[in-house]
């Protein structure tokens, strides 16, 4: 693969992640050599900011890797800012090691004091009412809510103010879920950076997680979101795990601004983009079914 460098990936991931006038995504990886793995790979919200994990995402690098014959092998580890996690190509799809997930409140982080993250309190000001959250990190932070008929809950109202909340200083994640059938969790996900977004693969994992802490499932469960399905099993000892389709997108190119992307092998002088169009450079997206 060719070396480029991006030296502004969150103004590249603003730029790119536009719904309407660009690609549209939840988000932009970038993905680089690393001899601790197969790769690197690097996660930009929409609105710019760096999240140390996505677990929809590393499956779609784990696709991306193969199709490019980076990676040839079934089994393989790729780092992200949270550490290394394992990957593992199967037959009609990839799955993900998330590691251990973490409820002391300073690591999801939590500014509250002496709090409980599996039965949290999130008071919003003239409502409403929400039901004792279930806190967590998995590289990134969750906040999970358990409500009826979360088809139609007002995520768009709810989820940004928990999101912003005081007692969550980096933001955080929301999740509302639901038991739609034994062993089956109907989600939607508030992203931080990102907005109710089709599928969040930590999120899926998340949910899972605190349906388990509630005594809801036992471990085990499919979870399905408004993007596709993912199964998510945890074992308290070795960390949790989700598996899925991943399928191209398209393959493409988009008009770069010489401002957000440079060949490392080429100085290049400024150039104007409003007087001057500017080349274009060849991408090749390829997504988690969300």
């Amino acid at each position: 693969m060719r070396a480029v460098a991006v030296p502004d990936p969150a103004g590249l991931s603003a730029l790119l992640c536009r719904r309407t006038t660009s690609i549209g995504a939840d988000g932009l990886i970038l993905v680089r050599p690393d001899e601790r793995g197969a790769a690197r790979m690097e996660f930009y919200n929409p609105d710019g900011s760096r999240a140390a994990m996505c677990g929809n995402g590393i499956r779609c690098v784990a696709r991306f890797l193969r199709d490019l014959a980076w990676e040839t092998a079934d089994r393989f580890d790729i780092m992200t800012d949270a550490g290394p996690r394992e990957v593992r190509i199967l037959p009609d799809g990839v799955a993900a090691d998330l590691g251990a997930p973490a409820f002391e409140p300073g690591r999801i982080p939590i500014s509250a004091g002496t709090c409980d993250p599996r039965r949290l309190d999130v008071p919003l000001e003239g409502g409403p009412d929400l039901p004792p959250a279930v806190c967590l990190s998995i590289g990134n932070p969750h906040c999970v809510f358990f409500v009826r008929d979360v088809g139609a809950y007002p995520v768009a109202a709810v989820g940004p103010r928990v999101e912003r909340h005081a007692l969550f200083p980096a933001r955080i994640n929301v999740i509302f879920a639901e038991l739609s059938a034994p062993g089956v969790l109907a989600c939607r996900v508030w992203e931080r950076g990102a907005g109710e977004t089709r599928a969040c693969g930590t999120g899926a994992a998340a949910a899972v997680i605190a349906a388990t802490v509630r005594g809801v499932v036992d471990g085990t469960a499919r979870v399905r979101l408004p993007g596709g399905i993912l199964d998510v099993a945890w074992d308290r000892r070795a960390g949790v795990a989700i598996a899925g389709a991943v399928e191209r997108v398209f393959r493409g190119t988009i008009p770069v601004p010489e401002m957000l992307a440079c060949r490392e092998d080429a100085a290049r002088p400024p150039r104007d983009c409003a007087a001057d169009p500017c080349p274009a450079r060849e991408i090749d997206p390829v997504q988690a079914a969300r």
